[in-house]
């Protein structure tokens, strides 16, 4: 093993590893670029190929020895209808808030038959684009005599929200837990590194993610209030450009066990961590059998992001898998986070490739594995 430009162990390899990134994909190329990789300009130079789109293009032209960063039928865990899907036919998931495809008829059918005929404050649902991410085209409902015309009756004449979109309907957490009295999502780096066999990491840090104003179940249409993801936190005119919208575990430890004092020093540790790995191994093993079919003789492998929230009673809600994490590292917390995340990564798909584990992981933590 040799000493990185991070100190962090690398592992040895007979040459020098050529990449691969796509043009869409700058934030991963100006992180490789800083760590001084080979970065080529066609995939059948690199050992390892990083794309954002155009993997079905891609995948069948690669060769065994080549590593590519998705997996073929990843839709499987990344849209939010097929996950819905794939964890609603598990026993035992008490982690995914309760879901309906609005595009499956029988579904649709049992989400509006579960509602309850009288008027609850407190029944609150969230509709979310089944293949869209950064919170474009969420809404947030407590009245749903509209939603019923548009999805179970058919009516068009009037949709309350977009025709062509396929949704899923997702309780809404409405005891949140709050953050100097703020919503929050916690957002968690994770990995597949391998398929045959089973290997999945989570990394041991990630970001906490905060809205601009205070959580109010008064203004279901404000953004600012309810969706804690950062795009929709900049893209609204009204959010404080001043704002922190972003905390390390740390600050999120230190605020639960001295400012509430609701959870012990060591909570995210001891509890929240296990629990959340807990929670991606079942998400992998309810997706792997589709995972495994590749299509390729190129090794595939990806790193995602998961949006988790924690409750009022600290327990964790995991609300959607990304394909994209977010690699764009221009605050202090991901700055600090993001490239080790994504270099470590690297390290351990090249490791599993080669077969030389040895130390390795040393900051991923094991979902899955030996």
């Amino acid at each position: 093993m040799t000493e990185g430009i991070t100190g962090q162990r690398e592992v040895d390899l007979k040459y020098r590893p050529a990449f691969f990134v796509d043009y869409l994909s700058q934030n991963a190329r100006q992180i490789f670029a800083a760590f001084d990789m080979d970065l080529v300009n066609h995939p059948s130079r690199a050992n390892l190929v990083w794309l954002r789109r155009g993997l079905a293009e891609i995948l069948p032209t690669l060769t065994r020895g080549q590593l590519i960063n998705h997996f073929i039928h990843e839709g499987a865990m990344i849209n939010k209808g097929r996950l819905t899907a794939n964890l609603n036919t598990r026993r035992g998931i008490d982690f995914y808030p309760d879901s309906y495809r609005l595009y499956d008829q029988t579904e649709c059918n049992a989400f509006f038959d579960q509602l309850s005929d009288d008027f609850n404050p407190e029944q609150v649902w969230i509709l979310k684009p089944a293949n869209l991410s950064r919170g474009v085209g969420m809404r947030i409902f407590r009245e749903f005599d509209g939603l019923r015309r548009q999805f179970q009756e058919g009516d068009l004449s009037e949709p309350v929200v977009s025709p062509d979109i396929e949704y899923i309907a997702q309780r809404y957490i409405t005891q949140p837990l709050l953050l100097e009295g703020k919503k929050s999502e916690i957002r968690i780096y994770w990995m597949i590194a391998s398929v045959d066999p089973v290997r999945v990491l989570m990394f041991d840090e990630g970001t906490v993610r905060l809205t601009t104003l205070p959580y109010s179940l008064d203004d279901l249409d404000n953004p600012l209030m309810h969706l804690a993801n950062t795009y929709q936190q900049k893209l609204h005119g009204g959010s404080d450009k001043a704002a922190t919208l972003k905390w390390t575990f740390g600050q999120l430890q230190r605020y639960l066990s001295e400012d509430l004092e609701i959870a012990a020093p060591n909570f995210l540790e001891a509890v929240l961590k296990p629990r959340i790995r807990a929670c991606l191994k079942e998400v992998v093993n309810a997706v792997i059998d589709e995972l495994r079919d590749t299509q390729s003789e190129a090794t595939c492998f990806g790193v995602y992001g998961a949006d988790v929230i924690l409750d009022a009673s600290l327990k964790p809600w995991l609300t959607e898998i990304q394909k994209n994490p977010g690699l764009r590292h221009d605050d202090p917390v991901k700055f600090n986070i993001v490239p080790e995340m994504l270099r470590e990564a690297v390290q351990i798909v090249f490791a599993n490739e080669s077969g030389v584990w040895r130390d390795l992981p040393r900051r991923f933590e094991w979902v899955i594995g030996p």
